[in-house]
């Protein structure tokens, strides 16, 4: 038996789209609320994201793939 995880998650912030854009588009900003993280992505469609960086002393590599993106307005990707 194959057992396949699936994990969704939205939330509502109450700022400029761009500005949520921006945080969550510049690795320069991403790393200041996600401990440290390097974020590697052209940020095109079907193009892979890969979060890298150290937690308790372990590093860690995880990957995934921009499954859709419009500036400003939507950014989804698997993880």
């Amino acid at each position: 038996m194959e057992n396949k995880l699936r994990a969704e998650t939205s939330i509502t912030i109450h700022a400029p789209s761009s500005d949520i854009w921006e945080a969550i588009t510049t690795p320069e900003k991403i790393k200041k609320y996600l401990m440290g993280t390097t974020v590697t992505t052209d940020w095109k469609v079907g193009s892979p994201i890969q979060y890298e960086g150290e937690f308790n002393g372990k590093k860690y590599k995880d990957k995934g793939e921009i499954k859709e993106i419009f500036p400003n307005h939507l950014f989804r990707s698997t993880y």
